[in-house]
């Protein structure tokens, strides 16, 4: 997921990993404090663009690649304030992404 700075906040756009439903930044790789667009990236799973393998390969992992925005299913955002003091823990529920 990519935190991205929105209306006067300024700063870098950041980008982490959510594991096991969980995502990780510490002051020095962060957000930082004030409005943000967080941008929830997902991996979709896409055919390769080669012949598919043989059935006795059939434990070879499958292909994924990560799209920022699938043509028919853009990437769900949210709207965050990241506190400038206190917890530096935001639950976030991602947003169903389905028409």
């Amino acid at each position: 997921m990519t935190f991205q700075p929105t209306g006067p906040t300024k700063g870098p756009a950041v980008t982490t990993d959510v594991t096991n439903g969980s995502y990780r930044f510490t002051s020095e790789n962060g957000p930082v404090a004030g409005s943000h667009e967080v941008q929830f990236l997902l991996d979709v799973p896409k055919a390769p663009a080669f012949a598919p393998l043989p059935k006795t390969t059939d434990k070879v992992p499958q292909l994924i690649v990560r799209s920022l925005a699938p043509t028919n299913n853009p990437s769900p955002t949210i709207q965050v304030e990241v506190p400038s003091t206190g917890t530096l823990q935001l639950d976030l529920v991602v947003p169903n992404s389905k028409p």
